[in-house]
């Protein structure tokens, strides 16, 4: 891929392709599936993973809430 566009990479995934996007490019997507964690959809509160920018890194950072 050329770009970083979640559309084209689910294109590209087709149907038993694995990849990582944001789910909030992704929650309104009819091809994609949303893995679950422990039965808990990204989108709630409770979900176990938090992302959050590090501005004094400028780059993206993966956390296990706690």
């Amino acid at each position: 891929m050329l770009s970083d566009e979640t559309t084209g990479l689910i294109r590209e995934l087709k149907k038993d392709g694995i990849g990582y996007a944001t789910y909030e490019h992704t929650n309104s997507e009819s091809t994609a599936r949303i893995v679950t964690v422990n039965n808990t959809n990204p989108g709630a509160s409770q979900y176990p993973y938090q992302r959050r920018l590090c501005p004094e890194l400028s780059s993206l950072a993966i956390t296990q809430l706690t």
